[in-house]
């Protein structure tokens, strides 16, 4: 007998086998289960900077593609904000955090949380300092400012050239470069300055001064460079954003290399604007106002900065002929430029 009931134990079991395989013969094959979503944290300084939006539309348009969940968090500049933030990002089964730094002195200990957890972290544009990371992403922030450089050296050399053998402004609607950051130039803003592009110098405009039968070639826009007043050196006032970010220092140091020595460029001052905040260029500009010091182009290190110029020229707090060079695109400048 105790032979026997391991043979039925065994019999009953490939009967059971049997009727299951004879079962699912009937039915659809079993799925496999879904994998489960990689969950993926952006940590923003600030949604509404240049580049941030489009970084935001890219991510969420490919995330099912992807298989991944996304959490966006907005510091909106504010570096206690953000570390609340990183904190509550602790705490969730992340896979990995896109970080960008509001405040750069804070992001090794910010990054060293994270990593305690097991997150994997992703910086952009401000790699901490001696804080090992993950990966590293940022803009070209040396041809960023060289590129500023070189649109303000040809527009004054265009401009000379102008004053020998006078150019008839160019018809039509003035076309847009493509070179780098952000494409083309543009013409005067009633009441507004003119605004350029830091990437316009770097492709031909092709409805502005990129002809022949006498007209100027280069890269740009004739209705650019007649804005600029006749008198050498021009006064260069350079807009910088927060002077601990990294983009903001590198711009400017690769922006004031390019122009040193420049004989007909005179920096009258680099003034800085912690958090990249728009809101206090016009204190900026109404201090060199109350020196009477003129100002013939302001360069800023970004859209938002030289928007800022822009608005403060259009009140009339300068005269309305100076150029002014911003990076990147965000909405209001895109439009200001589409305008004229």
């Amino acid at each position: 007998m105790n032979k026997i009931r391991p043979v039925v134990i065994a019999l009953v079991s490939v009967l059971m086998l049997l009727l299951a395989a004879s079962g699912c013969g009937k039915r659809e094959p079993l799925r496999k289960p879904a994998e489960r979503p990689v969950k993926i944290g952006f940590a923003l300084a600030d949604l509404n900077r240049d580049g941030n939006k489009t970084i935001k539309k890219t991510v969420d348009g490919s995330k099912k593609k992807v298989n991944a969940e996304i959490t966006w968090l907005d510091a909106g500049n504010d570096p206690a904000k953000q570390q609340k933030q990183l904190q509550q990002l602790a705490g969730k089964k992340l896979k990995a955090v896109v970080f960008q730094p509001v405040d750069p002195a804070a992001a090794p200990a910010m990054v060293e949380q994270l990593a305690r957890r097991g997150i994997k972290v992703v910086v952009l544009e401000n790699l901490p300092v001696n804080t090992p990371v993950d990966g590293y992403i940022a803009s070209d922030h040396d041809l960023v400012g060289r590129l500023q450089a070189r649109f303000l050296t040809e527009a004054l050399q265009r401009a000379q050239e102008a004053r020998k053998e006078p150019v008839p402004p160019p018809t039509g609607t003035p076309g847009q470069g493509g070179g780098g950051q952000q494409g083309g130039s543009q013409g005067s803003s009633p009441g507004g300055g003119t605004q350029g592009s830091a990437a316009g110098a770097s492709s031909t405009s092709p409805g502005g001064a990129g002809g022949t039968s006498g007209q100027i070639t280069g890269a740009v826009d004739y209705t650019v460079v007649a804005q600029l007043p006749g008198h050498r050196p021009l006064n260069v006032l350079i807009l910088r954003g927060d002077p601990r970010d990294q983009a903001a220092r590198e711009i400017t140091a690769a922006l004031e290399a390019a122009l040193q020595g420049q004989k007909d460029i005179n920096i009258i001052g680099v003034y800085d604007h912690p958090l990249w905040d728009p809101a206090s260029v016009p204190a900026t500009l109404a201090k060199l106002k109350s020196r009477n010091e003129k100002v013939d182009a302001i360069l800023a290190n970004d859209s938002g900065l030289a928007m800022a110029a822009v608005d403060y020229l259009k009140m009339g707090g300068f005269d309305k002929n100076v150029l002014t060079v911003g990076v990147g695109a965000d909405e209001k400048a895109s439009q200001a430029l589409v305008k004229g």
